[in-house]
């Protein structure tokens, strides 16, 4: 994993004719185009610059822009730091349930985290209806693809998305990067493998636990094992749970 250090970015549009990005460090696999989150991250600057009334620093909406604090606060420093990176990418385990700002951000390269902090405690982006003057933090976002994507597709019900359903949408609009997406799916690969020998360890466990009692309380084979399937709330046929159990005696 290669990570560069102290990156400066500018906007796909305008290039080093604009106002450019400092990224503490970048790291070659990083989920989203860092040019993308630059992008993002001067717009949201230019409405604050121009709608608050104190001071906002938008860097720290990067995940790799961490401020960290040594034990005495003269030594307070801005590093890199990998948990913060990987909090972020975690979200997008299997079975994760992400609220449209949560998801949106994830799109953009940015910490979700800080949407429970000013400005974005009261951030509302699905809610935004356009208005003329275009005021509010959520018309920073409303005109992007991404938001745009989002908000219209089917796999948001309720204003919520699985973190399986985001990768699909983002990966049908090229919202991620190629290698930072190998990445997130084997973790997800790994996740899944995981979560299938703890459950197949469970059948085991059972079938050892009720195999003595066939031909007595159990008259089958095929009743055990749709015994197991009852107790274990497993959404696999008997046959599957038949083919684990043999394998086991391998």
């Amino acid at each position: 994993m290669s990570i560069k250090k102290d990156c400066f970015l500018y906007p796909l549009d305008k290039g080093e004719e604009s106002e450019g990005v400092m990224f503490d460090t970048l790291n070659d696999s990083r989920l989203v185009n860092p040019i993308h989150t630059a992008t993002i991250i001067l717009s949201i600057k230019k409405w604050v610059d121009s709608n608050l009334g104190y001071e906002f620093d938008t860097n720290h909406l990067i995940p790799e822009n961490i401020v960290q604090e040594d034990d005495t606060q003269e030594n307070c420093i801005q590093k890199y730091s990998e948990f913060y990176v990987d909090s972020c990418y975690k979200l997008l385990k299997p079975k994760k349930n992400l609220s449209f700002d949560e998801a949106l951000f994830i799109l953009f390269g940015l910490d979700p985290y800080r949407l429970a902090l000013p400005p974005f405690f009261n951030f509302r982006a699905e809610e935004y209806k356009p208005f003329a003057d275009g005021e509010s933090l959520e018309s920073v976002f409303y005109v992007t693809k991404q938001h745009q994507a989002l908000f219209r597709s089917s796999y948001l019900i309720n204003g919520k998305i699985s973190s399986e359903d985001l990768i699909e949408l983002a990966k049908d609009n090229d919202f991620f990067q190629e290698k930072g997406l190998r990445q997130i799916l084997k973790q997800k690969k790994k996740t899944v493998n995981t979560e299938t020998d703890l459950r197949n360890t469970k059948i085991i466990d059972k079938w050892n636990e009720l195999s003595p009692k066939l031909n007595g309380r159990y008259p089958s084979k095929v009743s055990i094992y749709r015994k197991i399937k009852f107790l274990l709330n497993l959404d696999i046929t008997e046959d599957m749970i038949k083919k684990i159990i043999a394998n086991s005696t391998k």
